[in-house]
C-alpha cells in the first residue's frame, strides 16, 4: 500500500524515499536496526531540507516503534517539514497511546492524517483532540485482479482463510468452524494459504490435516496467480481476525473482488469493508463459529442466496477500488495545492 501511495506520488512530483523497513517487526534485533536507520536517516532530512521540500509522509508504526515515529517527526517539525502520517494499525487508536498524541499534536493544524474511513476519523478523534486534517484513503488501493466469471457453489462447500496464519488472526477459529460444521454433518472443505507464523500454528495446521486429510489443504504462502486460483477454488473467507493492529484487512478487498462472501469479526474499519457486500459481519462479542456456522448453513440450503451474496460481494469490491483512485487523487491534489516545492521527501516502511 505505501508503494502504491509513493508510486501515485511520483508520477507527478519530486519524491525522495527513505527506507526504514526491515525484515523482521520484533525483537530485540528489529529495535536495533531500526533504530540505526532511523538515526541515518536524520541527516538526509537535513540535507534535503536545504532544497525546501514541503512534505515529509510517514506511515505510522505500533509498539516500539512510535518511538521511532516521535523522533522522525520531532526532528521533521524543527527543519520546518509539513508531515503525512498514514495510519494502517488500530491498536493505538483503540486505547490512547501517549506516544500517537504527540505525534498528533508536532503535525499540527498543517499536517494530515491519512485513514481508511470515516469510520477510523471518528475513532481517532474520540481518542485524540486532534487539529489537524484528515484524508480516507482506503486500503482497496490495492486490490486483486478481478476473476472475470462468479464461480458457482463448490460441491462440498468450501470455506478459506488466508493471512500470515497465526492465532491472533483467527487460525485457530476458522478450524474450529470448520470441525463444528464437520461436526452437525455438513459437508465442507477447509483451504488454508499462507506462512505458519510459530511452532503453535504449524501443529494446528498438522493435526487438522490429519484429522481430516480428504477436506482440508493448505497451500502455503500464494502470491500472483496462486492467489487469484486460491480465491477462485472457494465459495466464501473467513477472517475472525482479532489481531490489535488490525485496521483495514486488505485480504477482504481481494476476495470480495473475486466475488467471495466473507464472514469477519466487525473490528475496526472491517464493518465498513463489508458493508452491503452481502457478507457477515460478526459482533466480536459473539461467538464466530456459531455465526458463521448459521450462515453457510443457510448459503448451502439457499444457492440463489449465496448467489446474490457473491454478486454483491464484487460489486462492493468495485466500490471500494473506485473510492479507493478518487480519495488517493484527492491526497496528491491536497499535497500540491499547499505550498510551490517539492512533492514529499517519504520514508517507507510500516511496522510493528
Amino acid at each position: 500500500m505505501t508503494s502504491t501511495v509513493v508510486a501515485a506520488m511520483q508520477s507527478v512530483g519530486d519524491v525522495r524515499v527513505i527506507d526504514l523497513s526491515h525484515r523482521s517487526n520484533s525483537g530485540w534485533r528489529w529495535k536495533f536496526v531500526k533504530g540505526a536507520k532511523v538515526v541515518m536517516a536524520l541527516p538526509r532530512l537535513l540535507a534535503k531540507s536545504r532544497s525546501n521540500p514541503n512534505w515529509l509522509y510517514i506511515c505510522a508504526n505500533s509498539g516500539a516503534g512510535l518511538y521511532y515515529d516521535v523522533l522522525i517527526v520531532a526532528v521533521a517539525r524543527l527543519l520546518r517539514y509539513q508531515c503525512v502520517v498514514h495510519h494502517h494499525v488500530y491498536s493505538y487508536i483503540s486505547q490512547r497511546d501517549w506516544r500517537m498524541g504527540l505525534v498528533d499534536r508536532m503535525i499540527g493544524s498543517n499536517g494530515i492524517h491519512v485513514v481508511h474511513c470515516n469510520d477510523m476519523v471518528r475513532d481517532f478523534r474520540s481518542v485524540y483532540p486532534s487539529i489537524s486534517r484528515f484524508v480516507c484513503v482506503p486500503g482497496s488501493i490495492v486490490s486483486l485482479e478481478s476473476i472475470s466469471e462468479l464461480a458457482e457453489l463448490h460441491s462440498p462447500f468450501r470455506i478459506g482463510h488466508m493471512s500470515n496464519l497465526t492465532v491472533a488472526k483467527g487460525l485457530d477459529v476458522v478450524i474450529d468452524t470448520f470441525k463444528l460444521l464437520r461436526n452437525e454433518g455438513i459437508d465442507v472443505e477447509l483451504v488454508l494459504a499462507g506462512p505458519a507464523e510459530t511452532n503453535i500454528e504449524e501443529r494446528l495446521i498438522e493435526k487438522v490435516c490429519s484429522m481430516h486429510p480428504d477436506a482440508v489443504e493448505y497451500r502455503g504462502p500464494v502470491f500472483g496467480q496462486s492467489k487469484i486460483e486460491f480465491f477462485s477454488d472457494i465459495d466464501c473467507f473467513l477472517f475472525p481476525s482479532r489481531y490489535k493492529n488490525e485496521s483495514w484487512g486488505i485480504v477482504l478487498s481481494e476476495a470480495m473482488a473475486a466475488g467471495v462472501p466473507v464472514i469477519a469479526f466487525g473490528r475496526a474499519s472491517i464493518p465498513y469493508v463489508v458493508g452491503n457486500s452481502g457478507g457477515l459481519v460478526v459482533d466480536p462479542k459473539k461467538s464466530f463459529c456459531v455465526e458463521a456456522v448459521g450462515c453457510v448453513k443457510h448459503w448451502i440450503n439457499h444457492p440463489d442466496d449465496y448467489r446474490r451474496a457473491s454478486r454483491r460481494s464484487r460489486q462492493r469490491s468495485e466500490e471500494l477500488e473506485c473510492e479507493g483512485r478518487i480519495r488517493l487523487q484527492s491526497l496528491i491534489t491536497q499535497l500540491l495545492s499547499a505550498e510551490p516545492g517539492d512533492l514529499a521527501a517519504g520514508l517507507a516502511g510500516n511496522e510493528k
